[in-house]
């Protein structure tokens, strides 16, 4: 008896060992308490406040205020494409038998293919099957989407497009004139 009550004894005195020597993700709290009274000079003072609704208040008055903080509440600009940017470009179309879509396509997720990224190019086109040569330059998704569907309807069933910016690297420059140019014309420019 006398032998579990000592095993029992170590090992709770092994588990209040560990809680010591277990790395944590702050302060102890007796580290707080004694770290603002301090004479060394590379570490900050600071005093801890007790928070009350008068504290809250005062804080309150103090803080700034968001209108003050982000004046500008212009909504953001609209996503359009420049040359060199990638897009993605998916097809859907309401039943199999269509244009992209086989009638003995068997177990599919769905009706729609998924076409490989491809780059805006020089000329500011992306390449769409059945579609050719679709305008992107300076286009917002939904404006290239329509696109592409107007070009293949009367081709595919009742297909959709969904059309994505998945890399920007177009960095559009601002002249004094307050002319906006692509990274690609000033290089052209030059």
């Amino acid at each position: 008896m006398r032998r579990c009550i000592t095993a029992i004894f170590g090992i709770l005195a092994l588990m209040g060992a560990g809680c010591s020597i277990m790395p944590t993700t702050g302060p102890e709290i007796g580290e707080i308490y004694r770290g603002g009274d301090t004479d060394d000079p590379t570490r900050l003072p600071y005093a801890l406040v007790k928070i009350t609704p008068q504290v809250i208040d005062t804080l309150a008055s103090y803080a700034p205020r968001i209108g003050t903080v982000f004046p500008d509440r212009r909504p953001p600009r609209e996503i359009t494409f420049g040359i060199g940017d990638g897009v993605s470009v998916s097809i859907f179309e309401a039943a199999a038998g269509g244009l992209f879509i086989p009638i003995e396509a068997g177990v599919r997720p769905g009706n729609f293919i998924t076409l490989p990224n491809q780059n805006v190019d020089t000329s500011g086109n992306i390449q769409v099957p059945y579609a050719g040569a679709v305008r992107a330059l300076g286009r917002t998704p939904s404006q290239v989407q329509q696109q592409i569907v107007d070009a293949i309807k009367n081709r595919a069933i009742e297909p959709q497009a969904v059309v994505s910016l998945v890399d920007q690297r177009t960095s559009l420059t601002r002249t004094p004139g307050g002319e906006e140019l692509s990274s690609w014309t000033v290089r052209q420019r030059l």
